[in-house]
């Protein structure tokens, strides 16, 4: 599923990753119940994190770089790089707070390993509908779009796996750089150089400047 906003897709391994890591985190949830970086009550442990017990992370980077690749031709991008990767762990009344993770025009993504839909709440965003999940499903969207968890009211943990990529829409490289003619390059391109500073005055986020900048160059394309 794909809406230039959410893209969605299943991952079948998903059950057994759960089956074969999920006494790590268990482990983990015992000696550090709330144990995350940021303002919020849930248990949340990265792959760079000391003293603890950690998952599988080499096994999730493989699986998700090449799922990343395939998302990259969807928002057309060409150039990612797969960079933080943790997991949350909810059990019953804890929580995720409003935030985002903006960095370099890039995207957000969470898995759901442990997910029950009648049950468990999806993650929530401000002024958007989410999309409908089910376990093992996997959500991308854009890191500056504001999203939450609420609380889980049940006894039934649920557990995610999120992680962010940067992406460049442009990309020159330097043997490239070396044969523009700067001057040239500026009075030739004049008109689209003014066009796109008015764009990212205009706009007071990053995702809608992604938006008008494709719709330009859609509609220079036609």
């Amino acid at each position: 599923m794909f809406n230039n906003i959410f893209y969605k897709t299943n991952l079948k391994w998903t059950k057994k990753f759960v089956e074969n890591n999920i006494e790590n985190i268990e482990k983990n949830y015992t000696l550090y119940p709330n144990k995350n970086r940021w303002n919020c009550n849930c248990h949340v442990v990265h792959d760079d994190d000391k003293n603890v017990y950690l998952i599988n992370y080499d096994f999730l980077r493989k699986k998700y770089e090449k799922l990343v690749v395939k998302v990259s031709k969807k928002y057309n991008i060409d150039k990612y790089h797969l960079s933080d990767i943790w997991y949350n762990y909810y059990k019953k009344e804890q929580y995720q707070e409003p935030h985002h993770h903006e960095g370099n025009g890039g995207l957000t993504a969470v898995h759901y390993l442990i997910f029950d839909p009648k049950k468990h709440s999806k993650t929530s965003f401000e002024n958007l509908e989410s999309p409908e999940i089910k376990e093992g499903d996997i959500l991308f969207f854009p890191d500056n779009l504001i999203h939450f968890v609420p609380k889980n009211k049940t006894n039934k943990p649920r557990l995610t796996v999120a992680f962010t990529t940067n992406f460049s829409y442009f990309f020159l490289k330097k043997s490239v750089l070396k044969k523009i003619n700067i001057q040239l390059f500026v009075k030739r391109y004049q008109k689209i150089l003014q066009h796109l500073l008015l764009i990212i005055l205009e706009c007071k986020n990053k995702f809608m400047i992604l938006v008008k900048l494709q719709d330009t160059f859609h509609h220079l394309k036609t």
